[in-house]
């Protein structure tokens, strides 16, 4: 499988990062080279996880609305309940009575449940897993939703083929819809084994839509993330939607109104190559935050050389976030971003020395 289809965002521990109220005022940086709040603020860095054990990891954290619940997916015991090691389950962290919940149990040894997502209000968790825990049967990856109030699961997902698998959830913060990829035939439709498209499921109604149509098998659509009432959808895919000579394996950002059902390609690779993906959305639908080695704005960007880019929809205008530092091309990459609800604040990772203190490139 190809590397951008099977990108993820990794941390050993989880960190949560809490800011306080009031802002400071900031230079203009490499990394606020767009016209977003450019503020700082106080904050405090708090570890949520201590590993069991070295080999253990706690990853795919996120957080909801008020950051009071933060849900993330580890093999560590960290309630000392004899989980074994590479055993994923998924967690629930609440900062206001500093408590850790475990919300899955692995229904046998070898069951990993991981990549959550949280609603707004922070009751429902939607996520990927093998294990059957609603005793059906399943040996496959499925996408599952959990609800903290009464602690129920339900199975969103249900692939009749066990080779077929549905993965990276993305709830809205409404809670009432829940995106993710999968090359499950839900609907019949004569889907073939391995094309991946985008799905939109209703939580309300137990409903299923198919978002994406690829052009041709071999093209997948991933990496979907929906805004906080579901009316908007943005993804990466390689797929030739609008018939305009997409290559196989250059995947591009594109933007799903789901109302209209109207599709916008946001990115146009500058050249062969070029790949654009790990898209976000804000709560309006009006910021979109991507990742691409594309050179956009023709400022020389090397192939290879990742940045983190924005689009306002309403504008329709592309808006380069970072820029790496010299010394650091073309291994300084930022890549995974992720925005706010309110659309002012982007968080990423990266390697680049934007402030003076990561001259190694680490």
């Amino acid at each position: 499988m190809i590397y951008w289809k099977k990108f993820v965002l990794l941390f050993s521990s989880i960190f949560c990062l809490l800011l306080a109220t009031n802002t400071l005022a900031q230079k203009p940086s490499p990394i606020s080279q767009n016209n977003l709040d450019q503020t700082t603020t106080n904050s405090t860095l708090s570890k949520l996880t201590q590993a069991s054990d070295s080999t253990r990891s706690s990853i795919f954290p996120a957080i909801n609305a008020d950051g009071t619940k933060t849900v993330f997916n580890s093999d560590s015991d960290l309630l000392n309940q004899g989980i074994p090691d590479n055993q994923n389950e998924i967690w629930l962290y609440d900062s206001n009575t500093a408590s850790l919940q475990r919300i899955t149990t692995a229904s046998d040894n070898g069951r990993d449940s991981m990549q959550p997502s949280i609603s707004g209000d922070g009751t429902k968790i939607a996520f990927s897993s093998n294990s059957d825990f609603l005793n059906q049967g399943l040996s496959h990856v499925e996408v599952w939703l959990y609800d903290t109030t009464n602690q129920s699961f339900t199975r969103v997902t249900n692939s009749s083929d066990p080779t077929r698998n549905s993965s990276r959830p993305h709830i809205s913060s409404d809670g009432n819809w829940i995106v993710f990829e999968s090359d499950g035939d839900f609907l019949n439709q004569g889907i073939p084994d391995g094309q991946t498209e985008v799905w939109l499921y209703n939580v309300q109604t137990s409903g299923l839509m198919r978002l994406t149509t690829a052009s041709a098998a071999d093209r997948s659509s991933v990496q979907p993330r929906v805004n906080a009432d579901g009316s908007k959808v943005v993804f990466a895919g390689d797929s030739d939607f609008l018939g305009q000579g997409v290559p196989f394996d250059q995947p591009e950002v594109w933007l799903l109104d789901i109302g209209s059902m109207n599709l916008t390609r946001i990115t146009t690779a500058s050249e062969s190559g070029r790949v654009s993906y790990a898209p976000d959305i804000d709560d309006s639908g009006t910021n979109i935050v991507f990742q691409s080695n594309s050179d956009f704005l023709n400022e020389g960007i090397v192939s290879g050389q990742m940045e983190v880019w924005r689009y306002e929809t309403g504008l329709g205008k592309l808006f380069r976030v970072t820029t790496a530092s010299p010394a650091l091309i073309p291994i300084g990459d930022s890549t995974a971003p992720r925005i706010s609800g309110n659309g002012r604040f982007i968080i990423f990772e990266s390697a680049n020395d934007f402030t003076g203190q990561n001259r190694m490139g680490t």
